[in-house]
């Protein structure tokens, strides 16, 4: 027999991090890149048996392992058994002791076995899914760096099993699981709502935080009913926070609060008491504030608090997090209060005068009137963090004795940092306090549907979908909504899809309908069937037979190519089903590059790629012609991720050429013009629609497939609009993205074949602007044609041609103007730095907004608006200057160039020939 190892290693390694091993020998050599071919275990472990003595020995600490090693090198490592001689070594070279290479093998399998008992199966998870009020479908969200993963990981190996970046054997940029939680009796008795038992099943998704994949977070928000916003204490509510926040309460999703990286606070800050609450304070402050500019109508008071419960305080890298309740039930029985009253008394401006005992609402005295939170909260952790710190286990042994905490003989050993890590996590483990605090304060799938489906469902919202989606039926009709899809193997082209059902039950082998994305009047329906029905647990998936409403689910279609990036899926023979509202998406699309294959004969695989790279990604999309493939994302990291993931996912070593990267812009009106008398057989007009209504366009509060209730909805809406018609809306033709056709006067007979061939034209006008062929925003034209018999004597096509032009010259004759996209840029850096920080965002047309002092932090926050194609080199330019910044680019909105385009030399209409060079050069793009 022969045996043949490769395996090349070059990356720093810390002995101090638990990778994740996996169990068989089979996944090893995945994981680590061996290659076997014959397999001789004599020889395997002959090899290697003097090596991993002598790393056991390190293990148990016979031998020392030196400092280096320790702390953190860097190996290579190859060895390759001879294919002619299985005695013989060909080569060998080690760049570190090969004893300590298999002493990290050892060190990591050792700490990795102890890790990988899951402590439930799927089984015991799906008779609990049974159980709709027992249910939480939650999203962790916040912004970049501010622990949510970190806290993620802390939840989901309170199961037993960290997840890896995937489910399965496929990637995904967000973590899907589901979390098997028993409640406590005494919890139990304490919890007011709906429930069967004591087992709860907590289905989480831990969404990126960087601005550019937001995409990800809106679908996570989608099928889920809760959302857990992380926010790093020192940083504060940054602008993706208040961005996810927002499309959180756009889809009627009630938050939770998590105050993060607490261990700053207690170890790091030089600030006192007072200064350290009115920081926390301020961060609570304002994501309310941001709560209550964006929350919908359906909502109630969502609003967060400590005293309410709704608001944790946690370290999620030491693994800690606390309540107001816990401090409350310890201190609601010494001051002979109910718990509530207690919760209170420890938030907002309440203060304890330790002389008199008693509890007043204003500080009468600095010495000895403490407010309620310092004095039994924050001074009590304090205290055991100094002992701790101190090495003083003399007076901290007793303490945690009362507390209730027992360390081990190992533990007993530590000091400092690792110290307070060991106590605090065992004071206050982050799982169950979170964990209840989700169950407690957001709601199940029951609670959160009834109020859901009237921002969820497009159709009548008293037909039987909706009522079962109402009611979580588990027996009405099949309503799921896919958010995502993944890829399940790239060779083949197959996908799962990740959704939620909110109606009925799915299970393997069911044939369903699916309502694709361009599902209107009951048009692009397809019929396939369901190959498999999965449940993710920890890094693994389970599958199940089937799945009732209230969770969220893994299937592997059959005919997935009728998905584009989402959809509903309903039972075969439920035709008369409306979908579910297409996602709001929090970032646009805007950058973008042109891409070709250097070879004809590849075009179909590149197409392919395309396709498959835009059902995986939210945001990204591209468009094609004869002539040119464009592919936009939300940003330029953004961009060149999805790039990296097309030429190695799935291009398979094609070659393309890439240009460099642009932006998109749109074209707008900003005057009035009535038309002038000539022989036109169609006259148009176009005025500029408003923001008003054009914001609410966009994010779909009304739109062409709405009911009664939508047009009544967009009438209020163009109501507030001045110098607005309302009975216009009743003449409302059709939607062309964010631009409205509205029809000439009541008495006008038009044909269904007129009407039909003028929305086309229109249609074919927005998708492409007179100014520089750009899509058209914010413009509603009305048809003044009071005769439609002029037009006779066309045929169909010179109908749309005559259309489209009529359309084409309102807008040209209506001020018409370039508009760009517009980022918003969140900048941390010293203060010293704001004058350079201005010139750089001077010289790029960009205006500073506001900054902002953190009183945990030695940084300032700035907030600045630039172009967007003005950023592609904010960063570099950042760094000429030898500023110590990080920028964070979100789209804030489209501004309209303020310079006339038929002017030469303007701005815009520079801008305009630029467009126009580079689109006849992507016109020659065309493979040789």
């Amino acid at each position: 027999m022969v045996c043949k190892l490769t395996h090349k290693l070059s990356f720093p390694v810390k002995l101090s991090d638990h990778c994740r091993w996996p169990k068989s020998l089979t996944s090893f050599r995945s994981a680590w890149g061996f290659q076997f071919h014959e397999y001789s275990p004599g020889l395997f472990l002959s090899t290697m048996l003097v090596e991993i003595a002598v790393a056991l020995l390190v293990g148990v600490g016979i031998v020392a392992a030196p400092p280096s090693v320790r702390s953190h090198y860097q190996y290579s490592y190859i060895w390759q058994a001879s294919s002619i001689d299985p005695h013989l070594v060909a080569h060998r070279r080690l760049d570190c002791p090969s004893p300590y290479l298999f002493f990290q093998i050892f060190n990591i399998f050792s700490s990795a076995k102890a890790k990988a008992k899951v402590k439930f199966t799927a089984d015991e998870v799906r008779k609990v899914m049974d159980f709709k009020h027992n249910l939480r479908n939650i999203s962790i969200i916040g912004a970049f760096d501010h622990g949510k993963s970190t806290l993620n990981d802390s939840l989901v190996a309170f199961t037993g099993s960290i997840p890896e970046e995937g489910v399965g054997d496929f990637t995904i940029k967000s973590t899907n699981t589901s979390i098997y939680y028993e409640m406590t009796e005494s919890d139990l008795k304490a919890f007011e709502g709906e429930h069967n038992g004591r087992k709860y099943i907590i289905n989480l998704i831990d969404s990126p935080g960087h601005i550019e994949f937001s995409g990800e977070v809106n679908a996570a928000l989608r099928i889920t009913d809760g959302a857990l916003a992380v926010v790093d204490c020192s940083e504060g509510v940054c602008i993706q926070t208040k961005n996810v926040i927002r499309h959180a309460l756009l889809e009627g999703i009630r938050p939770a609060l998590t105050v993060n990286k607490m261990e700053t606070c207690f170890l790091d800050c030089e600030a006192d008491s007072e200064e350290v609450y009115k920081t926390l304070e301020g961060i609570i402050n304002e994501v309310n504030a941001t709560i209550d500019i964006n929350k919908v109508p359906q909502l109630d008071d969502v609003t967060v608090s400590p005293a309410k419960g709704n608001v944790a305080f946690s370290s999620g890298i030491h693994g800690w997090a606390f309540t107001l309740k816990y401090f409350a039930e310890k201190y609601a029985l010494e001051f002979d209060v109910d718990v509530p009253t207690m919760m209170e008394r420890l938030w907002g401006d309440n203060y304890f005068n330790l002389e008199t005992q008693t509890w007043s609402k204003k500080r009468y005295s600095s010495r000895n009137c403490k407010r309620g939170f310092v004095q039994f909260c924050y001074k009590p952790i304090m205290a055991v963090i100094g002992y701790c710190m101190n090495d003083q286990k003399d007076r901290l042994l007793p303490v945690l004795k009362e507390l209730g905490v027992t360390l081990t003989s190992k533990e007993k050993k530590l000091v400092g940092r690792e110290l307070v890590k060991s106590v605090m996590r065992k004071w206050f483990p982050a799982p169950p306090v979170l964990l209840k605090m989700m169950v407690f304060h957001l709601p199940s799938p029951c609670v959160a549907q009834k109020y859901r489906v009237e921002i969820l469902y497009e159709g009548p919202k008293d037909d039987k979908y909706a009522e079962a989606i109402r009611n979580c039926d588990p027996n009405g009709p099949l309503m799921l909504y896919v958010s995502k899809m993944i890829p399940a193997s790239e060779d083949t082209g197959r996908f799962w899809v990740l959704g939620r059902v909110f109606a009925g039950r799915v299970s393997t082998g069911m044939k369903v309908g699916v309502l694709g994305s361009n599902y209107a009047q009951h048009k692009d329906f397809s019929v396939t069937i369901v190959e498999k029905t999965a449940i993710c647990i920890g890094k693994k998936q389970g599958i199940v037979k089937n799945v009732p409403c209230g969770n969220t689910v893994l299937m592997l279609l059959g005919l997935d190519q009728f998905i584009t990036k989402n959809a509903t899926i309903t039972s075969e023979k439920e035709t008369e089903a409306y979908p579910m509202r297409t996602m709001r998406l929090s970032a646009v699309p805007v950058v973008c590059v042109a891409v070709r294959c250097k070879v004809a004969s590849d075009l179909p695989k590149l197409m392919r790629g395309l396709e498959c790279l835009a059902k995986t990604d939210p945001i990204f999309s591209y468009t094609q012609d004869s002539a040119r493939h464009v592919i936009s994302c939300g940003g330029v990291l953004h961009l060149k991720i999805c790039l990296d993931a097309l030429k190695d996912s799935f291009l398979d070593g094609t070659e393309i050429d890439i240009s460099a990267p642009f932006v998109s812009f749109s074209e707008t009106v900003v005057s009035e013009v009535s038309p002038s008398d000539d022989d036109n057989l169609l006259g148009v007009r176009a005025t500029p629609l408003g923001v008003i209504i054009t914001y609410a366009i966009e994010d779909r509060l009304f739109g062409p497939n709405d009911d009664q209730e939508g047009w009544e909805a967009c009438t209020k809406y163009m109501c507030e609009e001045p110098n607005w018609d309302k009975n216009f809306t009743k003449r409302i033709w059709c939607f062309g993205g964010t631009n409205i056709l509205i029809g000439g006067c009541k008495e006008a007979d038009y044909s269904n074949d007129f009407k039909k061939a003028v929305i086309e034209g229109f249609q074919q006008a927005c998708r492409a602007g007179g100014l520089a062929g750009e899509t058209m925003r914010g413009i509603c034209f009305e048809i003044l044609c009071d005769d439609p018999m002029m037009t006779h004597d066309l045929d169909l096509d010179e109908l749309i041609i005559t259309a489209r032009d009529a359309v084409l010259a309102s807008q040209l004759t209506a001020g018409p103007r370039l508009m760009e996209p517009i980022f918003l840029v969140e900048i941390q850096a010293y203060e010293q730095s704001l004058e350079k920080i201005k010139s750089v965002f001077q010289q790029r047309r960009g205006w500073f907004r506001k900054m902002r002092h953190r009183t945990l932090s030695r940084w300032v926050t700035f907030e600045a608006y630039i172009p967007v194609r003005e950023s592609f080199e904010l960063y570099d330019a950042f760094k000429s200057l030898s500023l110590k910044a990080s920028p964070q680019c979100v789209f804030s909105h489209w501004g309209i160039i303020d310079s006339d385009p038929m002017e030469d030399n303007s701005l815009a209409h520079k801008l305009i020939e630029h467009i126009h060079e580079r689109k006849a050069y992507m016109r020659q793009m065309t493979p040789p």
